[in-house]
């Protein structure tokens, strides 16, 4: 901002001399730079693995598991980002998602969708303590486009295992939930 306000003051040319009477012109001085002390960066190897692995996930990358991987991995990101702010949002290769992430992935979109106005009837039955059939649900949650995104191109995620997670969240939530084969005995 401060040099905008100089290369302002720069293009303006001086006021045509007025008659003798006038008081002398001032000269405009434009303040100076501040002047900040620029930290140099942290020695990435110096840092405990807890914050490494801290500013990784700021930066939405999965951190490596040895603190020296973890500090190369912040050099790269630096080297090649140019800063050290999170970027706004950034694709993780399908190659580098962990089991707890599509996990984590699909909770919250089950539970985003339950929630939503288009699963407004399971949610009913949930609140109402109805057990839901668990096969009948994955089937609505796949037709709903639940299991899409990380989900659909994690090719560890087969449609079998939809059964599973689906299990997994109610277990999680507290949700009553029945089987077709246990309601058939």
């Amino acid at each position: 901002m401060v040099a905008q306000i100089r290369d302002c003051l720069a293009r303006m040319e001086p006021a045509p001399a007025a008659a003798s009477t006038a008081a002398p012109a001032q000269t405009v001085v434009p303040p100076e730079e501040p002047s900040v002390a620029v930290p140099d960066a942290p020695d990435w190897d110096a840092l405990p693995a807890a914050e490494l692995r801290t500013r990784l996930k700021d930066w939405g990358l999965k951190p490596a598991r040895s603190k020296k991987d973890m500090a190369a991995q912040i050099r790269a990101h630096l080297a090649g980002n140019g800063s050290a702010s999170p970027p706004a949002s950034q694709a993780v290769p399908v190659s580098q998602v962990s089991a707890e992430e599509v996990r984590s992935s699909a909770f919250s979109g089950i539970t985003a969708h339950v929630r939503g106005a288009t699963g407004r009837d399971w949610w009913e039955r949930i609140l109402t303590y109805e057990p839901l059939v668990i096969e009948d649900f994955v089937d609505h949650l796949v037709d709903a486009g639940v299991f899409t995104g990380v989900l659909a191109a994690d090719k560890r995620t087969k449609p079998a295992l939809y059964g599973q997670l689906v299990r997994d969240w109610c277990d999680s939530k507290s949700v009553c939930w029945t089987s077709k084969l246990t309601r058939q005995n």
